[in-house]
């Protein structure tokens, strides 16, 4: 009776993992679609096969329409903006610009501001 047990245990213990079977399956799976798209490649070289080349001269196709019009360039057109003017400030209300903290310009209004900035303390 223990030789039969030791045996069993032996034997259960000796089987093939799951991971082995599965990785067993895979390959068996993959090398039957392997050798399925082999054939499938081979049906289709044998359905499409090689058109010979002519040593004759190449003729471009007749093409469906005829241009009327030739188109005008750009340049003839004299361009579609002009340049837009710099911006310049022509006014007499700011009468400077002051740095403050850290050169932060401030437009300077009147003698007041200018004063009041210059007494500030960093």
């Amino acid at each position: 009776m223990d030789t039969l047990v030791i045996l069993l245990y032996c034997w259960y213990n000796m089987s093939t993992p799951k991971w082995k079977k599965l990785a067993r399956q895979r390959e068996h799976t993959l090398a039957k679609e392997q050798k399925k798209y082999s054939d499938f490649l081979a049906s289709t070289k044998r359905l499409h096969k090689k058109k010979k080349i002519s040593t004759g001269q190449y003729v471009p196709p007749q093409p469906l329409y005829t241009r009327e019009v030739t188109p005008t360039s750009a340049t003839s057109c004299g361009g579609i903006a002009h340049k837009k003017e710099p911006m310049k400030y022509t006014g007499t209300l700011i009468k400077g610009i002051a740095t403050m903290h850290k050169s932060n310009a401030v437009p300077i209004l009147n003698k007041q501001q200018a004063t009041d900035i210059s007494n500030m303390e960093n």
